[in-house]
């Protein structure tokens, strides 16, 4: 089984945000959606981290990370950064994720501090 990991981009609350996939390239598998909490380190910064994505994919599970409104390359939330922006954005996350190679009917969710 090939691992791929893929930059994409989606919108939510009029922003566009980015986020990495990585997925198997040949069959359809479970997933996880990672939340992360206040403060978070960028996704492209964390290579502890997307190595253990890579790991899950290996081991039969896609996983989708993305950063918040103002960090990394995503513009800033002009609304704020409130509970529900967050849950607006973590909802768009999962329906993209559903597009690539993930079966929608078993995602989990990996979330930290006030990503839950």
């Amino acid at each position: 089984m090939g691992v791929v990991e893929r930059e994409l981009t989606f919108e939510a609350r009029g922003l566009t945000l980015h986020g990495r996939i990585v997925m198997s390239e040949d069959k359809i598998q479970p997933g996880v959606l990672f939340v992360s909490g206040a403060n978070p380190t960028p996704y492209k910064e964390s290579e502890e981290f997307n190595e253990f994505r890579r790991h899950l994919c290996e081991q039969g599970l896609n996983s989708f990370i993305y950063d918040w409104s103002g960090m990394g390359e995503n513009e800033v939330d002009p609304a704020g950064e409130t509970l529900l922006a967050r849950q607006e954005i973590s909802e768009a996350a999962l329906k993209l994720m559903k597009h690539y190679h993930t079966d929608s009917s078993r995602i989990g969710l990996v979330v930290t501090s006030m990503g839950g």
